[in-house]
């Protein structure tokens, strides 16, 4: 006789789950419990900068040329209080570009709030700009998108 549970399935094919479930090594649940914490704590390091984002509303205003350099210039929004690492740059073909911050000497963490940013100095000269930056935070590092167009 073929005893089958309401999902049409026989009852011998869930051996595995009730094995799991009441007769299973206590090494196996601390595996399984430390598989999930870290599988968990992976994906949200990959949705942090969606969920979490440390700046928003990032815009540049202004751009200019001085001295054969091109420069730009704009606001954001600081939404989290993280110590700031860098700038990254990418031109519309994806080769790296150089970011200098001009008129500071030293680069600082910002608090949180609307701010304006600028002059930085684009080096070379491009058409199209892709930026992100990186920030130490309580979490760890966190990369945001902070701007993809055209200059």
């Amino acid at each position: 006789m073929d005893r089958r549970t309401e999902y049409g399935r026989r009852s011998e094919d869930f051996k595995w789950y009730k094995y799991f479930l009441h007769q299973a090594p206590k090494h196996i649940y601390v595996g399984l419990w430390i598989a999930g914490a870290v599988w968990s704590w992976n994906i949200f390091k990959y949705l942090e900068p969606a969920m979490f984002p440390v700046v928003t509303g990032f815009v540049i205003e202004e751009v200019q040329q001085v001295e054969g350099q091109q420069q730009i210039a704009g606001r954001m929004y600081k939404q989290r209080n993280c110590d700031f690492v860098e700038v990254v740059a990418y031109s519309g073909e994806g080769a790296l570009v150089n970011i200098e911050f001009l008129g500071v000497k030293q680069v600082v963490s910002r608090v949180e709030g609307t701010q304006g940013w600028g002059w930085w100095a684009v080096i070379p000269s491009v058409k199209k700009l892709t930026l992100y930056s990186n920030h130490s935070c309580a979490t760890g590092k966190v990369t945001t998108k902070l701007f993809e167009g055209v200059l």
